[in-house]
């Protein structure tokens, strides 16, 4: 399902990376402390407390959390299969998540990967259910056929969970590739599976209330839960608009040529003259030496120099260099391009055609971009 946070690596598995957020160890903790206290009631003959309470309720908790592993990889695979790769696969509070590369390309892409992970758990659950059911109607090892049964109503609860029409849950996810499918439209597809997971988190958090209300404090994880959904529904439905205005686009789409360029030599208070003042509000020029970039001249850098150091200090020897790994190719693609923009200190990143300054990615320029998309606002 979801999340995001740094955790522990376990291992790799069908070469994609494992991980247990630390988040992970308070919830197996928890329900492996909910099984212990309720397998007494639901097995005659054993005793609270006992060793044997504990091992097996960590072992049903062990159990059902490879089930959600499991469950994840189907998404991971069915992935893969579609030529999307997993970056990881992570356990945390609430669930799981397999981390893909990028979105789907067609609703039926997106419908399959979401369906593949409760097909799992619904295969589990009949691979777990089958047999201790078998157990239980011939009386025989009681304790052996209850851990079945809890592993298979565990795996049959994440089904009918992940089923609810919401996103990011799977069902919101189908449901989106349903409405995709059927409108043509990523974005209104989007929208309306984001909707549909803010009304399952109002009607998660309504549930708990009411139970704290009857007196029932674990109700209070329930309405945790659904104010996690509603934040996850909300940044989800932002998350699809950029995915959606910048799909098929490039850096090379977004830049703007660089036409302006400061020598090396030039004086700070040439640069100011010949160059900031006439362009106006611009506050920050490339200095470049032939073809290659020595930095970015800022012009609060130069207003702020004493006096008598504006007619000596040369533009080479103010310029903050860029740090290469920040600057873009003209193929970057365009919402890696807006999000290393956003996340960066500068007005903008510079474009190279190998070590070829080619053009200027500008963040008021991907605000305008972002508008005449009418995408989000920025």
């Amino acid at each position: 399902m979801f999340g995001n946070e740094s955790g522990l690596r376990v291992g790799k598995l069908f070469g994609i990376p494992v991980q247990l957020q630390w988040s992970w160890f308070f919830l197996f903790a928890f329900v492996a402390w909910m099984q212990a206290r309720s397998l007494p009631e639901r097995v005659e003959g054993l005793a609270a407390g006992s060793p044997v309470v504990w091992i097996a309720g960590a072992g049903l908790t062990l159990v059902f959390f490879l089930s959600l592993l499991a469950h994840e990889f189907g998404h991971a695979l069915m992935a893969r299969r579609y030529g999307i790769a997993t970056e990881r696969i992570s356990l945390f509070l609430f669930g799981g998540v397999a981390q893909i590369g990028r979105e789907p390309r067609t609703p039926g892409q997106e419908f399959m990967i979401a369906a593949a992970g409760p097909a799992i758990s619904v295969a589990l659950a009949a691979a777990f259910g089958a047999p201790g059911l078998a157990l239980l109607l011939a009386e025989r090892s009681p304790l052996f056929a209850e851990l079945l049964v809890s592993a298979a109503f565990l795996n049959l609860a994440l089904f009918l969970f992940n089923l609810l029409p919401g996103f990011p849950m799977d069902g919101g996810r189908m449901l989106r590739a349903a409405v995709w499918s059927a409108t043509g439209d990523y974005l209104r597809a989007t929208r309306i599976a984001a909707r549909g997971g803010i009304a399952v988190a109002v009607g998660l958090m309504l549930l708990g209330a009411i139970g704290v209300a009857m007196g029932n404090t674990s109700s209070l994880f329930t309405i945790f839960i659904g104010w996690f959904l509603m934040r996850l529904a909300k940044s989800s439905g932002a998350n699809a608009a950029l995915y959606a205005a910048f799909d098929r686009v490039r850096a090379a789409d977004l830049m703007r040529p660089v036409r302006v360029v400061v020598p090396p030599e030039t004086t700070a208070r040439e640069a100011l003259e010949l160059y900031f003042r006439p362009l106006g509000a611009v506050y920050e020029l490339p200095v470049v030496d032939e073809d290659r970039l020595v930095g970015r001249l800022l012009r609060e850098d130069i207003e702020a120099l004493d006096p008598h150091r504006v007619d000596w200090l040369r533009a080479v020897e103010l310029a903050v260099p860029y740090d290469r790994a920040l600057s873009l190719a003209p193929a970057t693609d365009g919402l890696t391009t807006f999000l290393a923009v956003k996340g960066s200190r500068a007005w903008g990143l510079p474009v190279f055609s190998g070590r070829t300054l080619v053009g200027m990615v500008r963040d008021r320029d991907l605000d305008r971009f972002l508008e005449a998309r009418q995408a989000i606002r920025p």
